[in-house]
């Protein structure tokens, strides 16, 4: 089910990237969503990678210290 849950992931971030508009907030989203599904899969590293790929876009959008992002450093 989380190899499906990650294909589908996978998708939709493809779709997201290929976009015109990049909409940093969901591109956060989806990488966050993949990062969870990673690390039900044992897959520590790549979960890790994911997830600062998160924090990365959230950093467009807003500053260092905002709560989200100091949250999402916190998972990590």
């Amino acid at each position: 089910q989380f190899n499906t849950a990650l294909r589908l992931y996978e998708k939709s971030l493809k779709i997201e990237l290929n976009s015109a508009s990049h909409n940093p907030k969901s591109l956060a989203l989806t990488y966050f969503n993949m990062s969870t599904t990673l690390q039900s899969l044992n897959r520590t590293a790549d979960a890790i990678d994911t997830c600062e790929k998160g924090i990365d876009q959230l950093l467009k959008i807003h500053p260092e210290d905002h709560p989200q992002i100091r949250e999402k450093r916190a998972h990590i």
